[in-house]
């Protein structure tokens, strides 16, 4: 998140921004390629989803609970 004294400070998190106007079209594409695929496994049970299942619930422990809601 930054840096103290010359060291890099450890336990932030990486924010990554999107360029708009220019990443519009990327970000209208992947909105929409993501709900596609949630609407084909909204829990993301099926193996070529269990990556991103993973990193879901490592990112938002309580991201299981979400996929039940819908």
């Amino acid at each position: 998140m930054g840096d103290l004294i010359g060291a890099r400070q450890s336990g932030g998190v990486e924010v990554r921004h999107a360029r708009l106007p220019d990443d519009a079209d990327l970000l209208t594409k992947a909105r929409e390629l993501a709900a596609a695929l949630i609407e084909r496994d909204p829990a993301l049970q099926r193996g070529e989803h269990q990556a991103l299942r993973e990193r879901a619930v490592a990112r938002y422990p309580r991201a299981t609970e979400l996929f039940r809601v819908g």
